[in-house]
């Protein structure tokens, strides 16, 4: 049985793999449902291979098959990988044979679009993905636009030297109001991220100015901080290089470049504990220390600027979907009753995530997944004590058709609308 098991497994390798000559030819992505112990072992093979999505298959941390993994991998290392799943529990399908023709479709279909100009309605700027001068530009216009209630802020610069613009929204500047930060695309291949965001923040304006009661006693009680692009560096290679790049720019020489921003926050006593590498070769490099990197030590400062008025916050990725809470870097339970307050507060938002398309969103601690330490979710709990999130958005791969780009932020729209509630609530 097993020996017919791989044998199968192999076909379903040799039959997913195209002859396309772009980069990324012959690399395929395939979905897994596999064990704790069979994810280590897939993550020991980093960075050859590259898990791209880990969520939960709901049987529980010590079934069989606990978890389902999406892996990329290259054509060198099928056969070791593949050797892996040797058991009858694993269950094995390709979401694409060749991800070099997905990546070099989305290009052509790219570069014949119309680029976005500030002249045209916003709703088109939702259309399709786009550059970041595009990005920075539709944010500019917002901030024209709504000019009372916004206002662009410069939070610091990357490591290549570029702005991290931030928008703050107060729609009557009162002080010490409770304050909420979102942020997107700190892993630049994850473009779905920082549109669903804007999308939020457009929405949240326009609702204002149309006079919707609920936005109306919401934003009159509390302000927003919106970081659109934390990761400009590393999406504007995405665009010009490597489409599946994750990580920042930094140069360690020879050739290797960039450390994983959601594993190089601190605290100190738990950064690179888990779930994170010491190789810099890695994808899930953790830096040198705890806020090595500009767009870390920016956000961080950023938001301890606010003199402790932000009181919760979601930092935006893909892909899942899943809402995800602290802890991250270990099994642990938060103590009570924070445990049970974070249960009832991501089944809220959990359900406003799913109320218009029933994508099926999960609210869990992050390490019910696997434990990953130095990300935004952690740190952001213990030193600014805020509720803080990690939302994994809909789709299937990093590269995932336009039509994704309304409804992802219609998603968004509802959960950060469910998390401003709650802190309007506690105050």
């Amino acid at each position: 049985m097993l020996i017919s098991l791989y044998l199968a497994l192999l076909f379903l390798v040799t039959a997913c793999t195209s002859t396309v000559n772009r980069a990324y030819t012959n690399f395929s992505l395939y979905r897994a449902s596999i064990s704790l112990n069979q994810f280590k072992q897939i993550s020991s093979l980093e960075p050859e291979v590259d898990i791209w999505s880990v969520r939960s298959s709901g049987q529980g941390t010590d079934s069989a098959v606990s978890l389902v993994v999406d892996v990329l991998v290259p054509p060198a290392q099928r056969t070791i990988l593949f050797s892996l799943f040797n058991t009858t529990h694993n269950h094995v399908e390709c979401l694409d044979i060749d991800v070099g023709h997905t990546i070099a479709e989305e290009r052509v279909r790219l570069a014949n679009g119309t680029a976005y100009s500030r002249h045209q309605r916003p709703a088109d700027f939702f259309d399709d993905f786009q550059k970041y001068e595009d990005i920075l530009s539709y944010t500019e216009s917002l901030v024209t636009q709504y000019n009372d209630w916004l206002e662009l802020l410069v939070a610091g610069r990357t490591y290549e030297g570029r702005n991290i613009y931030a928008v703050k929204l107060s729609v009557n500047n009162l002080p010490n109001k409770p304050g909420l930060h979102f942020q997107a695309q700190v892993h630049a291949r994850e473009w779905l991220a920082s549109p669903s965001l804007l999308y939020s923040l457009t929405s949240l304006l326009e609702d204002y100015a149309a006079g919707n009661h609920e936005v109306i006693a919401l934003l009159d009680a509390a302000d927003v901080y919106v970081t659109p692009m934390v990761n400009i560096d590393g999406y504007l290679h995405t665009w010009n290089s490597n489409r599946m790049w994750r990580k920042n720019r930094h140069s360690f020489g020879g050739g290797i470049y960039g450390v994983d921003i959601n594993r190089n926050w601190g605290p100190e006593n738990t950064w690179c504990s888990s779930g994170s590498s010491t190789n810099p070769s890695s994808d899930t490099y953790c830096g040198e220390s705890a806020f090595s990197e500009p767009e870390t030590s920016t956000m961080r400062d950023f938001i301890e600027s606010l003199g402790g008025n932000i009181k919760a916050g979601i930092d935006f990725h893909t892909y899942g979907p899943l809402l995800l809470w602290p802890w991250q870097y270990t099994y642990n339970r938060l103590p009570e009753p924070e445990y049970s307050n974070f249960v009832a507060l991501g089944r809220s938002m959990e359900n406003a995530l799913n109320a218009e398309y029933n994508t099926g969103f999960v609210s869990q601690q992050g390490s019910d997944l696997y434990p990953h330490s130095g990300g935004y979710v952690d740190y952001n709990y213990v030193q600014n004590n805020m509720r803080s999130f990690t939302l994994e958005g809909r789709g299937n791969s990093f590269s995932v058709p336009p039509s994704n780009i309304i409804p992802a932020g219609r998603e968004s729209y509802t959960g950060i609308k469910a998390l401003m509630q709650y802190v309007v609530d506690q105050q």
